[in-house]
């Protein structure tokens, strides 16, 4: 399994799994009372096939960076559903997903239940191990 956390995770659920890539011609702007610091993207990507690499505080948390897979679930259910057109296998992510949630030795007593309310880091961390086939990378 991977010992990727926090955003090194998501930037690289962004990467492998959504097929985005960093882009640095992304920038400021202060839209004031209507609406505060914004990020506008100024670069020929399309819609979804960039994230900036540029990060600053908000009001809510940040802006810019990737999505935030490992932390909210609505995001990594949006890779979720990606996953199935890059692995051969749903029942090998289920095993890795098992393994992430209690570990090498007990998977096979992981209830599908446990499955359905892993927390996205987890989940994030078996998607990266099944592209991997199981191994670190």
């Amino acid at each position: 399994m991977t010992n990727l956390t926090g955003r090194e995770l998501d930037a690289a659920i962004a990467e492998r799994i959504m097929d985005m890539v960093p882009c640095d011609k992304w920038g400021r702007h202060n839209l004031g009372s209507a609406g505060g610091p914004v990020l506008l993207k100024a670069c020929s990507h399309k819609e979804g096939e960039c994230y900036s690499t540029l990060e600053m505080p908000c009001i809510m948390g940040s802006l810019g960076g990737p999505p935030k897979y490992s932390s909210s679930l609505d995001a990594c259910r949006e890779a979720l559903k990606v996953l199935p057109s890059k692995i051969k296998s749903v029942h090998e992510f289920t095993r890795l997903l098992k393994i992430e949630l209690i570990g090498e030795k007990d998977w096979h007593l992981c209830s599908d239940f446990a499955v359905l309310t892993a927390e996205p880091e987890k989940i994030c961390r078996a998607m990266l191990a099944v592209l991997n086939n199981g191994k670190e990378k």
